[in-house]
């Protein structure tokens, strides 16, 4: 969840998506996971440019949106919205650093 755990695990895999290797699969699961229990429907992740994106539904989204905005965290951009591209809703979350 958007706990303190969950916050320092994203940061890390933010860090590493950075790096010439990326986030580890593991990392990737377990934000799919985090992210999936908040919509409570399935998330797709992915990291682009030490950015996080997560895909589903627009409920689902918005439930991840929601829950970021009310934990106080501070992002450089917290959004969402529908990729016309894709045809399906995506969150992002990209750290100050």
């Amino acid at each position: 969840m958007a706990d303190k755990e969950t916050e320092r695990l994203f940061d890390k895999a933010l860090r590493s998506s950075r790096s010439t290797t990326g986030p580890t699969p593991t990392q990737i699961h377990r934000l799919e996971k985090d992210w999936s229990e908040i919509a409570d429907e399935t998330i797709t992740v992915e990291f682009i440019k030490g950015a996080a994106y997560g895909y589903g539904t627009e409920l689902g989204c918005l439930r991840i949106f929601k829950k970021y905005i009310q934990s106080g965290s501070t992002w450089k951009q917290i959004k969402t919205g529908y990729s016309k591209n894709l045809r399906r809703w995506y969150i992002v979350l990209e750290p100050r650093y």
